[in-house]
């Protein structure tokens, strides 16, 4: 709901998803997992996914406002009953779905670290979307795209801090592998 605030306080005119651009990253994004041994598979899947999501995105505006931009599950205190945002500044004027896809890989990401159920995270990415959104509807192709290209930055970014850690990088890969995997699964993709 605070996110929601944020945006709508701060909407500005819809307006398209530089989806061109941000796939051309992805593209370079997926050469640079397949040069360090990711599954082609997976990475194919991925690419299959994320031109689906281009094709669906193509010509539509999207809600936009003052973005974030770093949005995740670090910016957020929970105490009881009170919650409580940190940084809240926004930074960026882009669509509201940048935001809303941070957020939810960085709960995705938690696994990382700590052993939480896959259930358990759904159930907290749904009653986000639920809280943002409530009834209203919602373009789940450019959520989809910006959380697929995301995670992939995302597994560079940490395997980058890994590169004197083999074992770590191993663990880390397989990680993201199956993580990539069922979303891509999720969006409605086949094996």
């Amino acid at each position: 709901e605070w996110l929601y605030r944020l945006h709508e306080g701060t909407r500005l005119p819809a307006r398209p998803l530089d989806v061109e651009q941000k796939r051309a990253n992805a593209d370079e994004n997926l050469g640079r997992l397949e040069a360090i041994s990711f599954s082609k598979k997976v990475l194919r899947r991925v690419a299959v996914s994320l031109d689906r999501k281009v094709s669906a995105l193509a010509g539509v505006d999207l809600p936009a406002a003052l973005v974030h931009g770093d949005f995740t599950i670090d910016n957020v205190s929970i105490d009881r009953q009170r919650i409580v945002v940190l940084d809240v500044t926004g930074k960026d004027q882009n669509a509201i779905y940048h935001d809303l896809a941070t957020f939810l890989n960085s709960l995705l990401l938690l696994r990382l670290a700590l052993p939480v159920r896959v259930n358990l995270l759904r159930s907290c990415s749904d009653s986000f979307l639920s809280g943002y959104f409530g009834a209203e509807n919602w373009n789940r192709p450019a959520l989809d795209f910006l959380r697929l290209a995301g995670l992939l930055s995302a597994a560079l970014e940490i395997l980058g801090r890994r590169q004197q850690q083999p074992i770590a990088q191993w663990w880390i890969r397989r990680f993201f592998e199956r993580l990539l995997s069922a979303e891509s699964q999720e969006q409605g993709l086949e094996n």
